[in-house]
């Protein structure tokens, strides 16, 4: 038998263009290409995807392809396949994945009959590394783009058209289209502060299609009217880079005037506070009459011993409704104060229905619904938008932010982990389990870190 030259067996990264912009949707494929026939091949390192966020396509890899290469033909396999969304600009770099391989060979051998039989070869091979030009997104961005890229539209609709007080409603916005959908902020509704409102709701339905990913992403806005009146919902602008046509694009919703009825809770109270009024109407004492005996001396309460201390208490009260006031006001007004206040709210939703794939024993999508958890909470508890969410970033934010070095490691871990198990031979569910519970505890330190002043 002859050696195995690295021209037999080898492993390509392949890119679908040389050339894309920031969240732009790239077709990365791994192949083997192979002059012998396969008994085993075991990935010892994987290709690193440093700066990009990945959708995995589901394949088997299989053997039975034949391809012209250089010159000469090859059987081949598609080992990976995924679509890679840049989050940054530059030059990245997808380094080169080991694979330890077992190839068969078919040996001659003298002999009154003569003949060949196949001796298995063990070979290590690596693949090439890949690089692309990833261009930053036009400047100056308009207002309300938040990193979408792709191709999009919108609707939006109300769930019921009769509004009352204290009974819910929803404002239901989807946004559909091709391209980072799954990584697109939920846009924030201009509501009448008389709404009471709670936590949108979303359901991401996405898919790989040819070089893209296509789906629908479905908030539900859910409301509370707390009183009578007209009132107006606000439109609410969806910015997107479009990459075919190298131009920002806006949609606008429509603005909602909605007439708002008094409700049953309401009513009620209503009633209460009439046979309250009604009670006191014929609640009526007689005078009475003769000597009373009236005090001389009378005492007015500003001369007590209570007056002062119970002055300094009403006026810290109110000093502290005023700055509680002050406050909430500058957090709704404050889009990236609010994402801030319901980072970890958001996010162990998210962990919870992680925590449902992972009892299912569905790895794939535990993988995915954890990196969204991770990338999510970094995003909202950091200021970041899904473009500038890189691992250096990351660890660079974590710091000031004024997180130890220890928390921001596990942080990266955990992305790492998450990212590199998606293609990796399957892990114990004890891993998993330990994964999750490292997410858990790591942003419960994070919780009780306090920010660091920024110089």
């Amino acid at each position: 038998d002859r050696s195995v030259s690295a021209n037999d067996v080898f492993v390509r990264i392949i890119l679908n263009r040389s050339r894309a912009y920031e969240q732009e949707a790239i077709l990365c494929t791994i192949k083997l290409y192979t002059k012998y026939s396969i008994s085993s091949f075991l990935p010892t390192t994987q290709p690193s995807f440093d700066g990009f966020l990945i959708e995995e396509v589901n394949l088997q890899p299989q053997l039975n392809e034949v391809e012209h290469y250089n010159g000469q033909n090859y059987m081949t396999a598609v080992l990976k396949q995924c679509i890679i969304f840049p989050q940054k600009s530059g030059k990245l770099t997808i380094n080169s994945g080991k694979y330890d391989v077992t190839v068969v060979q078919h040996e001659r051998f003298s002999g009154f009959w003569g003949g060949s039989r196949p001796v298995e070869k063990e070979i290590k091979v690596s693949s090439n590394s890949a690089s692309i030009n990833i261009d930053p997104l036009p400047s100056p961005q308009p207002e309300g783009f938040t990193g979408a890229v792709g191709i999009f539209s919108i609707d939006s609709r109300l769930s019921t058209s009769s509004f009352k007080t204290n009974e819910a409603a929803s404002l239901i916005y989807t946004i559909t289209g091709t391209g980072n959908i799954k990584y697109i902020k939920e846009p924030v509704i201009d509501f009448p502060t008389e709404f009471e409102q709670y936590t949108p709701q979303n359901e991401i339905t996405a898919q790989v299609n040819g070089s893209s990913v296509s789906g629908t992403m479905k908030i539900d806005y859910t409301f509370v009217p707390q009183s009578v009146g007209d009132f107006h919902i606000g439109a609410d602008k969806f910015v997107y880079f479009n990459p075919e046509s190298r131009k920002y694009v806006t949609l606008t919703t429509p603005t909602y005037d909605i007439k708002v009825a008094r409700g049953a809770a309401v009513s009620a109270a209503a009633d209460v506070n009439k046979q309250s009024i009604s009670s006191k109407n014929t609640d009526i004492l007689h005078i009475k009459m003769g000597d009373l005996h009236p005090a001389k001396v009378h005492r007015y309460f500003y001369s007590s011993a209570w007056y002062w201390p119970a002055y300094i208490v009403l006026a810290l009260i109110l000093v502290a409704i005023i700055w509680i006031y002050s406050k909430k006001v500058k957090l709704n007004a404050d889009i990236q104060g609010r994402r801030l206040a319901n980072a970890n709210k958001v996010a162990k939703k998210r962990l919870k229905i992680a925590k449902g794939f992972m009892s299912a024993h569905d790895n794939d999508k535990f993988y995915e619904e954890m990196l969204r958890a991770i990338w999510g909470y970094l995003s909202d508890k950091l200021g970041l938008q899904a473009s500038q969410l890189t691992r250096d970033n990351i660890d660079r934010e974590l710091t000031e932010y004024g997180a130890p070095q220890n928390l921001t490691d596990s942080f990266i871990n955990i992305i790492d982990e998450c990212e590199m198990a998606r293609y990796s031979p399957a892990k114990s569910d004890e891993q998993i389990e330990e994964l999750f519970n490292q997410a858990s505890s790591a942003m419960n330190a994070m919780e009780g870190i306090k920010r660091a002043k920024r110089q």
